[in-house]
C-alpha cells in the first residue's frame, strides 16, 4: 500500500507546478524543504488562505546575504504562461539591497533560474554600481542612494541616462549640500 502525499494547502501550488513538497517537514506555522528544495521554507497560516511564498537566505563569503523568493505570480504573468515569480535580493550593506526577478513556467524552472542568476556589478570610479532586473543601476554614497536608467527617446532622438539621488540628512545644510551635488 503506497502513501499518497497531500501537500499543505498553502504550499500545494508547489506540487501543482512541478515541484514536490512530499519530503517537507510541516508544523502548524512553518514548512521546511528537503531534497532538491533543501534550505527553502514557508511561513504557514499567516497568509489568510492565500498561497505561502517560499524563501531561502544564503550568507555569502563576502559578507553579503542572498535572499531568494519563489511565489505564485500575479494575473498578468499567468496569462502569458509564466505562473511562477522568482526573486533574488542581494543585501550588500545595511539598508542596501539589489533586486532582480523573473518569471517561470514551473517550480523546477524557477529553481534553475534563481540558482544560475548572478547579480552583476560594475566599478565606476571608486563606486560599485549594481544592475537590477528592470535594467537600472543602483549605488550608494553614504546614506544616499543613486539610480541610473537608460531611457529610449522618441524616434530620431538619442537615448539618454536618467539619474536620481535620494537620501536623508539630519540637518538642512547637509541636505542642501547633498542635493546640490549635481551642480558641482
Amino acid at each position: 500500500m503506497s502513501n499518497i502525499h497531500t501537500p499543505h494547502k498553502e504550499i500545494a501550488w508547489v506540487d501543482a507546478h512541478g515541484g514536490s513538497t512530499a519530503d517537507w517537514q510541516c508544523s502548524s506555522t512553518y514548512a521546511r524543504g528537503a531534497g532538491s528544495m533543501d534550505g527553502w521554507s514557508a511561513c504557514l497560516l499567516l497568509n489568510n488562505g492565500r498561497s505561502a511564498d517560499l524563501s531561502k537566505h544564503i550568507d555569502l563569503d563576502n559578507g553579503h546575504t542572498l535572499m531568494l523568493n519563489i511565489a505564485l505570480a500575479g494575473e498578468h504573468p499567468k496569462t502569458k504562461g509564466t505562473p511562477i515569480r522568482w526573486g533574488s535580493t542581494l543585501k550588500v550593506g545595511e539598508g542596501r539591497y539589489v533586486r532582480a526577478y523573473g518569471y517561470s513556467t514551473g517550480v523546477p524552472e524557477a529553481l534553475e533560474s534563481i540558482a544560475s542568476y548572478q547579480h552583476e556589478s560594475r566599478q565606476i570610479g571608486s563606486m560599485t554600481w549594481w544592475l537590477e532586473s528592470d535594467g537600472g543601476w543602483i549605488s550608494w554614497l553614504g546614506g544616499m542612494s543613486m539610480q541610473a536608467r537608460l531611457v529610449a527617446a522618441a524616434p530620431g532622438d538619442p537615448a539618454y541616462w536618467h539619474f536620481e539621488t535620494c537620501g536623508n540628512a539630519p540637518w538642512l545644510e547637509e541636505a542642501a549640500l547633498l542635493a546640490s551635488m549635481r551642480l558641482a
